[in-house]
């Protein structure tokens, strides 16, 4: 019966479905799969993913991915303000690297960006249909002795259609502390092309760190990954971003605050789609104080607005300070979610001004990182 469908028809009837029915809907038959898979099918199925998001009032329903050392979770969220969240284990997309450590780069459109530094391997998962792309090595040589350090970030080039995957490497001799004679090169991946290009020009003051303290990878917003820059001849310190169309670089001026005793570094995050400043501070009482900011107009200075200031208190341990990343926020239920990172989950009632544990059901396990994330059949490349 269904064969008598025309294919647009069908479409149209499974585009109606949740999610997780639709992924089942690909175990069916070849036929139902070879559709939902389709190029056709993905780009009909995001654009109506996006239209419905836009058309609703505030963003209810999210999943969130997190990471452990070596595995990864779903945190599935009815509303930000109940408090709790269900997980479940996702199926890794390199089981051969065993025990190796990963690192969560980066969420764009559905598709998830991992690192894995004891192999230096790189590449692009989307967990929701179980498939991984895996990078090529940049072509860099490396010295005898030497070592290198990344600044990693994925998102989406929306004027080429392209994904792409950034990589400031910086190269040292290890026997050698006069850093100006380290070099840097920055290389990008081109998912439609299946090949790394080397950047020619890249300036910034921006050291990459193994400090727990400082982010390394690009938060992607409007189409260009950012990174806090250095401070400039007068102290001020900027924001670097990268466009992903025109693959330049530019600065951007961070929101103007108040003289007060800031602990460095600030922090970058993408949060509901806006780019978010995170700067942390001792208040006037003491305590330890971070406030959001975000840009409601995208690369207009004028627009950075504070989104709220949330008191953490006098708690001694750094890394629940400096650690501290927002990850979404419910404009209905008025609810933050935040991370402690490598510790726990936080919920700020932005009415009350107070913060408690976020509940999770299903795991007991400590988070390293996490990205919003949202459930789509896309892949990098066709």
């Amino acid at each position: 019966m269904l064969d008598s469908i025309p294919n647009h028809l069908f479409a149209n009837i499974l585009l109606r479905l949740p999610f997780e029915s639709l992924l089942q809907s690909r175990r069916v038959s070849k036929s139902w799969r070879s559709l939902i898979d389709s190029p056709e099918f993905v780009r009909m199925h995001f654009d109506a993913f996006h239209l419905k998001s836009s058309k609703s009032q505030d963003n209810e329903t999210f999943r969130i991915v997190s990471s452990t050392r070596n595995n990864f979770y779903t945190l599935d969220f009815d509303d930000i303000g109940a408090g709790k969240a269900i997980a479940k284990r996702l199926k890794p997309p390199l089981d051969h690297l065993g025990s190796d450590e990963v690192r969560l780069v980066g969420s764009c459109n559905g598709l998830l960006c991992l690192v894995y530094p004891n192999s230096s391997t790189i590449l692009v998962w989307n967990p929701w249909i179980q498939k991984a792309w895996e990078l090529p090595s940049p072509p860099v040589e490396y010295s005898m002795f030497g070592g290198a350090d990344s600044l990693l970030g994925f998102g989406y080039d929306s004027v080429n259609d392209d994904y792409k995957v950034f990589n400031k490497m910086r190269f040292y001799d290890v026997f050698d502390e006069d850093q100006s004679t380290w070099s840097d090169e920055v290389y990008v991946y081109c998912f439609k092309y299946s090949s790394w290009r080397k950047m020619e020009h890249f300036q910034t003051n921006y050291t990459p760190s193994n400090s727990f303290f400082i982010p390394r990878d690009g938060s992607f917003v409007s189409g260009a990954l950012h990174w806090m820059g250095g401070k400039d001849q007068n102290g001020v310190i900027d924001i670097m971003a990268f466009d992903l169309s025109t693959e330049e670089f530019r600065k951007m001026a961070c929101p103007r605050q108040p003289e007060r005793s800031f602990i460095y570094p600030h922090k970058l995050v993408a949060l509901n789609g806006f780019l978010c400043f995170v700067s942390f501070y001792y208040g006037e009482d003491g305590g330890k104080c971070v406030d959001l900011w975000l840009m409601e107009e995208y690369g207009k200075v004028e627009s950075w607005i504070k989104l709220t200031t949330i008191k953490l208190g006098y708690t001694d341990m750094m890394h629940m300070f400096c650690g501290f990343t927002p990850l979404a926020y419910s404009k209905n239920s008025r609810g933050l979610l935040s991370q402690i990172d490598g510790e726990k989950f936080l919920v700020y009632d932005f009415e009350t001004q107070k913060m408690s544990d976020l509940r999770i059901d299903g795991a007991q396990v400590s988070f390293l990182h996490s990205v919003v994330n949202v459930g789509s059949l896309i892949r990098p490349h066709y």
